[in-house]
């Protein structure tokens, strides 16, 4: 252990993040087949939806990581005994760099008209299926080894700043849509502490009206 003392005041509820982590794992987990199901269906109007979509799981990935790189890491390599769980949880951060930089190439690919393009039969899937593989081995550790870490050494108001930042990166036209998807397979305890910041007329919202938009966008994204 550092010299540095855990920081005083209450103790964090953590469980709001696995609500975070549900939410991209599934994503993640669905995304390349659900692509090639639309291609192979001739829907383009599904693919495009979801080509967008990849663009909002990838941007929530990423600022979900530079988040953690940020603000947790640091906190936690000061005040804690697991130097070597720190570094592994950074090298894994850069692992996804890379790996969500080749299954960029993989979805541009499939945008793109023309022999080359289009998701042809035969596309390379495998940085897409690694990526997700690469996700939930990360988000497993992170909820088996770094979240006891933080409710042993963070206080509340140090915890917050992580969820403060990542609502923050959400454009407020994408908010509805973001909420739900975190919120669809949550646990009971992650929908509460998830929900818990928000002002009662967005939790409001987040449990109502938007469930129902966030329907809608699900069906055209999963199909049925």
């Amino acid at each position: 252990m550092s010299n540095v003392e855990p920081s005083a005041g209450p103790r964090p509820d953590t469980a709001d993040i696995r609500a975070v982590h549900s939410g991209l794992r599934r994503e993640f987990r669905l995304f390349p087949s659900l692509l090639t199901e639309a291609t192979a269906a001739g829907d383009g109007a599904r693919v495009g939806a979801l080509l967008d979509h990849w663009t909002l799981i990838t941007g929530l990935l990423h600022h979900h990581h530079e988040g953690e790189d940020d603000l947790l890491w640091p906190l936690l390599a000061d005040r804690s005994a697991a130097p070597e769980l720190i570094a592994s949880m950074k090298d894994q951060h850069s692992a996804m760099v890379t790996t969500l930089d080749q299954a960029e190439v993989v979805v541009s690919g499939w945008a793109e008209p023309g022999p080359s393009g289009g998701g042809q039969a035969g596309t390379d899937l495998a940085p897409l299926l690694r990526l997700a593989e690469e996700i939930t081995e990360h988000f497993d550790a992170e909820e088996g080894e770094v979240l006891p870490l933080c409710q042993d050494l963070l206080n509340q108001e140090e915890w917050e700043a992580l969820g403060t930042r990542g609502r923050a990166s959400v454009p407020p036209e994408q908010l509805p849509v973001v909420a739900c998807l975190f919120l669809e397979d949550a646990d009971a305890d992650a929908v509460t502490a998830f929900l818990a910041p928000m002002p009662p007329e967005v939790r409001a919202l987040a449990t109502g009206p938007w469930q129902e938009a966030y329907a809608g966008y699900v069906r055209t994204l999963r199909g049925g």
